[in-house]
């Protein structure tokens, strides 16, 4: 699930709480249906359906618009009248009436001569008890109210800071990835154009399809990898066509084991993802005068994509420019950021051996 979805289920459900929450604390909740022609439940219940609209109106637009941007004083002001719209509103427009109609035979009793006081009379008519029932409208009268209004503030502006602070996450992280493919090409790049240079020499057969898979592997990079998901299967062609031209490069007393099983076809997956540990395994693991082994293998089961890379460490004076560490430690963070809880990933080193397992869910 998305950071978009996932916060706007939050929001559904506290909107679908707050609208519940008058029904469950109405004094009037066994009445049953009658429950609806209560002005008091009235009153409450279009309160409740502001602050919900407030909630969103909030989340969506005033704190992104006027409190991530610093705007304090506009901010105060929009929400000073947002409070006394809510608290203010469901009492003018819904008005009990029931108290005025309590006074209407006073009023009349009131009209008649027969009851008129003689103008001898020095004293003032005490006032009915049930004037003094009637509500006077305050919007600080309910402290209650004032908690839940403060609540649904810090909230959302919890809620929406978490959300800026992720997408100013997933912003240096994808700032890192193309600083990292600007790093990584380059003398990938070059490496594979030796390679090239030494096969044109030869004049060997295998020279123009090798052209071409670096050309579909600079193209996938410039193009593809700077969306947010790609096909699988583009992903898996672009690795194909990179061991296929680090092969090129490979001695006899180097054994290469590349396995791949599973539909790749319907699935998508972050780009340039997987790239990074097979790329480490090519770098420390192979040498012009030590035996090494590199094993690769892929496999797609029921949405969840695994990559086992397992070689050995044969190449230790790797310079600091083309070291994968920095690497692996931004796709280390690209994993928590696009597949927070979804994947998995284990490595393993020890004095001869470097062995790597990721697994991705891809739902």
């Amino acid at each position: 699930m998305t950071l978009n979805k996932r916060e706007n289920i939050i929001n559904i459900l506290i909107g679908l709480v707050l609208l519940i929450l008058p029904f469950i604390t109405s004094p009037d909740i066994s009445s049953g249906w009658t429950l609806l022609k209560i002005k008091p439940f009235q009153q409450s219940f279009l309160r409740y359906f502001l602050l919900v609209i407030f909630l969103f109106i909030n989340y969506y637009y005033i704190i992104p618009k006027f409190y991530v941007k610093k705007k304090w004083i506009i901010f105060i002001c929009i929400l000073t009248i947002s409070y006394l719209a809510i608290s203010q509103l469901p009492g003018l427009i819904l008005r009990d009436t029931q108290n005025m109609s309590a006074l209407m035979p006073l009023l009349k009793q009131d009209q008649d001569p027969l009851f008129q006081e003689p103008f001898t009379h020095n004293f003032k008519r005490p006032i009915p008890p049930v004037f003094n029932e009637i509500p006077q409208p305050s919007p600080f009268r309910e402290p209650a109210f004032i908690f839940q209004f403060l609540v649904i503030l810090i909230l959302t502006i919890s809620l929406r800071l978490n959300k800026h602070l992720k997408e100013l996450e997933n912003k240096k992280l994808i700032a890192e990835l193309s600083y990292l493919k600007a790093q990584i090409n380059p003398h990938f790049l070059f490496n594979t154009l030796n390679n090239l240079y030494a096969l044109s020499l030869k004049k060997s057969d295998i020279t123009p399809n090798a052209i071409l898979k670096l050309s579909g592997i600079m193209r996938y990079v410039v193009t593809e990898s700077n969306q947010s998901k790609v096909s699988l299967e583009k992903e898996i062609n672009y690795i194909k066509d990179y061991i296929s031209l680090q092969q090129l490069r490979l001695g006899t007393n180097i054994t290469l084991h590349f396995d791949i099983q599973g539909a790749f076809t319907n699935d998508k997956i972050a780009p340039l993802i997987l790239i990074t540990f097979i790329e480490n395994a090519f770098k420390y693991g192979v040498s012009s005068s030590k035996p090494s082994t590199i094993n690769i293998s892929i496999n797609l089961t029921n949405n969840t994509l695994t990559l086992k890379v397992i070689n050995s460490i044969v190449n230790l004076h790797i310079p600091k420019e083309h070291s994968t560490e920095e690497g692996i430690s931004n796709t280390i963070k690209r994993l928590e950021m696009v597949y927070p809880d979804k994947h998995s990933l284990e490595i393993h080193q020890d004095n001869k051996t470097y062995s790597v397992q990721l697994k991705i869910n891809l739902e």
